[in-house]
């Protein structure tokens, strides 16, 4: 797979990794990260390291720090790795979704018939949730089917046991979290705190979740920072999820802002 061109830069943190470089050391630094988002590494060569780095060898010391030698003999930085396999996942899922979907089209329907029993648990568990949430018995699932639903947000939408083709799966918002630098526990409280509303943001259907998650991963992270620097252990941890305690503190507007 072709590298991408451009890869995820979080502010803050490369502020706080830094905080104690020169000048000349960030600058080193910077097209160090670079250079191995496009060749893979850096050479353990310090002529080449001053070259790269436009600045002499005896000011490379902290920098290099953060370029630990790797087995296959490369100077490689760990985060950059990690990004880049969150990304290469992530851009593998979508081509091999493409595929797939390809497939269907041209009469394959073993994909179709995976994705559709996917869709039908989740159709069910929706269901249910709702029947919990009202109190009551609840339609069959029949009912469910051609009956108005009103979602736990109070929007009544037709047909809502069925799911919207726009609404992703937990798998697909996992896999889409280390893109971002977000956690799996981030990705699971986003998707159920979206379940519980039906996937609406101030009246409307969402269509695109990506934005929403990011803001979201935004805040998740401040309130854990917030929490450990207070002593507590971050936000709560999944699979014991609760929505309320998932969402305390949150607006809907900060669940999902664009």
């Amino acid at each position: 797979m072709r590298t991408a061109p451009s890869f995820q830069f979080y502010p803050s943190d490369f502020l706080g990794g830094t905080i104690h470089m020169s000048a000349e050391e960030v600058g080193a630094y910077i097209r160090f990260l670079c250079h191995q988002w496009h060749q893979g590494g850096l050479p353990n060569d310090p002529a080449k390291l001053e070259r790269i780095a436009g600045v002499k060898r005896a000011k490379l010391v902290e920098v290099l720090k953060k370029f630990p030698l790797n087995e296959d003999g490369i100077l490689k930085n760990q985060r950059m790795e990690d990004v880049r396999s969150g990304l290469e996942e992530f851009r593998g899922r979508g081509s091999a979704g493409g595929k797939r979907s390809a497939a269907k089209r041209q009469g394959n329907s073993d994909w179709g018939k995976e994705m559709a029993a996917k869709r039908a648990t989740n159709k069910q568990r929706t269901s249910n949730e709702a029947d919990d949430e009202a109190g009551s018995e609840g339609p069959t699932n029949s009912q469910s089917q051609t009956q108005s639903h009103t979602t736990p947000n109070g929007v009544e939408k037709e047909n809502a046991g069925v799911r919207e083709s726009s609404w992703p799966l937990l798998e697909e918002v996992k896999a889409y979290a280390p893109t971002i630098m977000a956690t799996s526990d981030c990705a699971e409280h986003f998707w159920h705190a979206q379940e519980q509303v039906g996937w609406v943001y101030k009246g409307q259907p969402v269509r695109d979740w990506r934005p929403g998650f990011r803001n979201f991963s935004v805040t998740w992270k401040a309130n854990e920072a917030q929490r450990r620097k207070a002593g507590g252990s971050g936000n709560p941890k999944h699979p014991a999820y609760d929505p309320k305690a998932a969402t305390q503190g949150l607006t809907p507007a900060q669940i999902l802002e664009f």
